[in-house]
């Protein structure tokens, strides 16, 4: 599971909606610019992505971000949500 930081570096802040960039296909029209397939095929939109780190303030929360907006949020680990493997 990515950490807090790593979650939040996938977000490209640029694009007008977020959730939408990660399962989105790039395709270029600009000559030298390599079109790209989605980041990920079955990102779920509008959801809870839980990241590995602990809330330092809140032990019993960890840290979640939001695919709308890519805000970090603390959530208690009781909760359920989604998650993106990484190695």
């Amino acid at each position: 599971m990515p950490n807090r930081k790593e979650m939040q570096s996938l977000a490209d802040r640029m694009q007008n909606n977020m959730a939408d960039f990660l399962g989105y296909t790039f395709t270029s029209t600009t000559t030298g610019v390599n079109s790209q397939p989605a980041i990920f095929t079955n990102f779920i939109q509008s959801q809870y992505y839980w990241t590995s780190t602990t809330d330092a303030a809140a032990v019993a929360s960890a840290w979640t971000v939001f695919s709308c907006d890519f805000g970090v949020y603390d959530t208690a680990k009781a909760s359920t949500g989604y998650t993106l493997a990484v190695r």
